[in-house]
């Protein structure tokens, strides 16, 4: 049994659990990769943002199941790369509301209220 997987490089991380049963001949092990190739675009103001979300990465997930000697690997990059197009849309829509609410909540740790306003009424 694996608690925990952990991989990672300059390029991609993969993280997991799963169980491996060397006497049964049977692997059940789901295992996610995040790839680092959108950090550089993550960096333009904006259109990283919309491309890549937050944190500039892009991620699948893969299943390993079935034999050790023969194992079924599945993955969900077929849906990520639909669903993609969708995200994108999202965060281009999204942004400009996300970029106003910092905007007044900046303006509204900068403003400085007078203790005594209520006294000169």
């Amino acid at each position: 049994h694996f608690d925990a997987i952990k991989f990672d490089s300059g390029e991609i991380d993969i993280y997991g659990q799963g169980n491996a049963d060397y006497l049964n001949n049977k692997i059940d092990v789901k295992l996610n990769l995040k790839t680092h190739l959108g950090k550089n675009v993550s960096k333009l103001p904006v259109v990283g943002y919309i491309l890549v979300g937050d944190d500039g990465t892009a991620a699948t997930a893969l299943n390993i199941t079935g034999k050790l000697t023969n194992p079924t690997v599945e993955t969900a990059l077929a849906k990520d790369i639909i669903i993609a197009p969708f995200n994108i849309l999202k965060r281009a829509i999204v942004y400009p509301f996300q970029l106003i609410g910092k905007l007044i909540k900046d303006e509204n740790k900068t403003k400085k209220i007078d203790p005594t306003h209520f006294l000169e009424q």
